[in-house]
């Protein structure tokens, strides 16, 4: 659902997202995925007390995300002419051929063209490389 609330940056992102660029210009030799890397193993080693921060948020908005999926699962429920519920697969019917219908000996009769066709481009191919040397 397109429309559907986005689940909010975990607690990591949102610390290397307030770090990132003073992480990067303290160490200017590393590109972007080894920032990352150094990020993450930074995060790793954070004690508990400099991480809560981030997780508190997280958390927050972790519940706001929840309260807004309830809200708008509720909306789309309550929409007229909008079924909550998926709707099942009808496979559309496929009818047998009639008796006496040669389509599919048509089909066949296309194809074996198509295979002639194509030995005559690979002969005329032939004989104008034969034909240049």
């Amino acid at each position: 659902d397109p429309d559907a609330p986005k689940r909010p940056p975990t607690a990591f992102l949102l610390y290397s997202k307030e770090r990132r660029s003073a992480f990067a210009a303290e160490n200017p030799h590393l590109t972007g995925r080894n920032i990352l890397t150094a990020l993450a193993e930074e995060w790793r080693t954070l004690p508990a007390e400099k991480r809560a921060p981030y997780e508190r948020d997280y958390q927050s908005k972790m519940n706001g995300w929840r309260q807004a999926t309830v809200d708008h699962n509720a909306e789309k429920d309550a929409a007229p002419g909008v079924s909550g519920a998926a709707q099942p697969f009808v496979a559309p019917a496929v009818h047998p051929p009639a008796a006496g219908d040669d389509a599919s000996a048509k089909k066949k009769h296309k194809h074996k063209h198509k295979d002639k066709d194509k030995d005559k481009d690979k002969k005329k191919k032939k004989r104008k490389s034969v034909e240049s040397n």
